[in-house]
């Protein structure tokens, strides 16, 4: 599996009730997070979006397998949807060859929604972050598939879950058993939702060296 990500904070939504107390990609080293920079808001995209063609175009080539934003996601610091980011990285699947599988989780799903069925199209496939009933049944009735907070334990996520949602078996099993590119579930296109449990340093579900995603 391969990914990139933003910078967290400034591209994501400030109410997300993880960030700057529980989100894991907040704890990554901060080597790892100098290298997200490379993807912060800017105005000129097009080189950017040049070179992720090139490397989504390897990518496929070798059979892998993409996540989109391991941490951060489409926002400007303003709080509005970085529009411009958003074209740069459809363009560069447009012209992707061959075209790899990737998956996206997003706490701005109803921002992100008009452009949603062009990342699908794509061979994107798009997850709703969800903390709430609320947010699960409106998130659903758009079409998302949902990625669902699932609390402090594998066994404590909560009974508004849809039936057929799968709780992460990388988290349930561990990463020596299945990891995301042996289980293929979150890109697996007419799969359903995904449920994950709090997971990072700082919580106790923290596997330290281990892949821990959300």
């Amino acid at each position: 599996m391969v990914s990139w990500s933003r910078p967290v904070g400034p591209t994501c939504p400030q109410s997300c009730p993880f960030l700057h107390t529980l989100c894991y990609a907040e704890r990554i080293a901060p080597e790892v997070q100098a290298k997200w920079e490379a993807n912060a808001p800017r105005t000129d995209w097009g080189p950017w979006s040049r070179q992720l063609q090139i490397e989504l175009s390897e990518a496929g080539r070798r059979g892998h397998q993409v996540r989109i934003h391991v941490g951060g996601d489409f926002l400007l610091p303003s709080g509005e949807l970085d529009r411009d980011y958003i074209i740069a990285v459809l363009r560069a699947y447009v012209y992707a060859k061959p075209r790899p599988a990737s998956w996206c989780y997003t706490h701005v799903w109803r921002e992100m929604d008009w452009f949603r069925g062009m990342f699908v199209a794509l061979g994107i496939e798009m997850f709703a972050s969800v903390h709430t009933p609320e947010e699960a049944s409106e998130a659903r009735a758009l079409g998302w598939r949902l990625a669902i907070d699932g609390g402090d334990r594998p066994d404590s996520y909560p009974a508004w879950r849809a039936k057929g949602e799968l709780n992460c078996p990388e988290q349930r099993l561990g990463h020596e058993r299945i990891t995301c590119s042996t289980c293929r579930y979150c890109f697996r296109a007419g799969a359903g939702d995904v449920v994950f449990y709090l997971h990072g340093p700082g919580t106790k579900n923290y596997r330290p060296g281990g892949k821990h995603t959300e």
